[in-house]
């Protein structure tokens, strides 16, 4: 049995990064049945992970979500928003703050989440040298999502063709 991990690579509150990690946890949960398919909120993180949990001072809801999230699960879903050209912090600190043995040999996938037209591809190429550096196996397909406030409603992508290409990804993930 294999958990898979939907990450919400923000801890903006209201972000459409969240809505589409959402709109995943959906597709996933309706599709998978090897095993739970978790969404990994990172606004349920400690509001002190970077000066706290970094350094190893470990309280148990930090430890609770690594066990739940990251131990528990195989495969992983980040969904991650742009940050100055890059992803969020948060996600940053977050995998800083986790072993990385905890990361090695498991799968992920990425999905960027912009304002901008390149939707996050920079961002994710980040991820992925970060991810990569922890001996996790990348998927080759990484879906960008440009203009998001244009294409994103309040559950789901507006365009038809915006929803073929997640679910295509999502397919070929699972059977990655």
């Amino acid at each position: 049995m294999t958990n898979i991990t939907i990450v919400s690579g923000t801890n903006r509150d209201d972000s459409y990064t969240l809505k589409v990690a959402k709109y995943y946890y959906d597709k996933v949960s309706t599709l998978y049945e090897g095993g739970k398919v978790l969404l990994a909120d990172f606004r349920e993180l400690p509001k002190d992970i970077a000066f706290e949990e970094v350094y190893g001072k470990r309280r148990h809801l930090f430890e609770q979500f690594i066990e739940t999230y990251i131990i528990g699960s195989d495969k992983f879903f980040w969904i991650v928003p742009e940050y100055n050209g890059s992803f969020a912090g948060i996600c940053k600190v977050f995998i800083d703050a986790v072993h990385p043995r905890y990361f090695y040999y498991k799968k992920s996938c990425l999905t960027g989440v912009a304002s901008g037209r390149a939707g996050n591809l920079r961002g994710m190429d980040h991820l992925t040298m970060i991810l990569q550096y922890l001996r996790m196996n990348v998927f080759y397909n990484k879906l960008p999502v440009s203009k998001i406030e244009e294409a994103w409603g309040d559950i789901e992508p507006r365009m038809e063709e915006q929803k073929k290409l997640i679910m295509l990804q999502i397919k070929d993930f699972l059977r990655y």
